[in-house]
């Protein structure tokens, strides 16, 4: 009687709900499919990064670091991101795909251990980035690893729509 009284007030007959149902648990277990394809390692990076307004800030705090300050005391003095700040600018380990500012990420892959590539530009600011470690093979984090399946999700579902064939009328 319960189950009626749902189907009635959901405006579902028996049919369309065992349809909605089946549907949902077909793209579960697509979806589940997916995400088995992200591995649970990969390469990372242990970086820390400093943001300041100006370039003219920037290039004076690179020439500190030359001269030999240390970038986590810079980044604590002088960086805008207040998540990082504290940290003296650490954003721990992290894979490819996982930072919002690709270019930060760009550099701590690419770069030296422990020698600041140079300021880099981005839509927030100007930024610093000093790779600390880097490992071939990390187990990832969950949220590094929530993060990868949910990119994988949206990246096979932007390449189905890119293959289809989609034909929209106007009455």
């Amino acid at each position: 009687a319960g189950f009626d009284e749902w189907l009635e007030l959901n405006q579902y007959t028996p049919d369309e709900i065992r349809q909605e149902l089946r549907d949902q648990l077909l793209a579960s277990m697509v979806q589940g499919d997916v995400v088995a394809q992200v591995p649970e390692r990969a390469e990372q990076v242990h970086a820390r990064h400093l943001l300041v307004a100006t370039v003219e800030e920037a290039e004076e705090l690179l020439a500190q670091l030359e001269s030999g300050a240390e970038f986590a005391i810079l980044a604590t003095q002088y960086s805008l991101d207040q998540s990082t700040r504290i940290n003296g600018g650490d954003l721990g380990w992290f894979p490819r795909g996982f930072l919002t500012v690709p270019e930060l990420e760009r550099v701590a892959f690419t770069q030296e251990l422990r020698d600041p590539e140079g300021v880099i530009r981005t839509f927030l600011g100007f930024h610093l980035v000093e790779t600390m470690e880097r490992d071939p093979d990390r187990l990832l984090s969950p949220e590094a690893y929530l993060q990868l399946q949910q990119a994988a999700v949206e990246s096979w579902l932007v390449e189905l729509h890119q293959q289809a064939d989609i034909e929209r009328y106007v009455p």
